[in-house]
This record gives structure tokens, C-alpha cells and sequence, in this order.
């Protein structure tokens, strides 16, 4: 019978705690948030990140070289190629 007492003491004891850790204090409620500052801190995070992006582009620096519009292929080696539209085969690698 002592083992239960204490069991629920203990029980007691813990649930007592708990609860205390949720008392009200004298604390002031949380504000809520401002739109203007929200706005503000948003504005200043782009301008960061925009400077900060600007300041690590490398200069002195050339622009790539145009490019063909047609693309051109190179071959250093012997192949054989076959034309479908003639149905022959070209280069003799047989």
C-alpha cells in the first residue's frame, strides 16, 4: 500500500511541476508584427543580396566568342558513314 502512496505522490509531484511551468507572468505580451517593418527587412535583404552579387561578378573579363548557327562536326579518325536518305554507305572502314 506505501508503493502506491508514493507512486501517486510522485505522480503529483511531477503533474504539479509541469503545471507551474505554465503560470503566467509578468511579462509582456508579444507584439504583434509590424507590416512596415517586415516590409523594411525584406527591402534590405534584396539590397544586401544585390550588392553582394554586384561586388562578386570578375572583371576584366571577355565575352564568349559567337557561336556558328549551324553546328560543326569534326572527326580524327576514320569512320564509316551511312546516308539513309540515298541508302549507300560512304568511307570504306569495311
Amino acid at each position: 500500500m506505501k508503493s502506491i502512496r508514493r507512486l501517486f505522490a510522485v505522480i503529483i509531484i511531477l503533474a504539479l511541476g509541469m503545471l507551474a511551468c505554465n503560470l503566467p507572468s509578468n511579462t509582456s505580451a508579444p507584439q504583434s508584427p509590424d507590416l512596415n517593418n517586415a516590409l523594411t527587412l525584406a527591402v534590405q535583404t534584396i539590397q544586401a543580396a544585390t550588392q553582394q552579387a554586384q561586388s562578386s561578378l570578375p572583371t576584366g573579363t571577355t565575352a564568349p566568342a559567337a557561336t556558328p548557327s549551324t553546328p560543326i562536326v569534326t572527326v580524327s579518325a576514320a569512320t564509316t558513314c551511312v546516308d539513309l536518305s540515298a541508302g549507300r554507305v560512304s568511307g570504306g572502314g569495311w
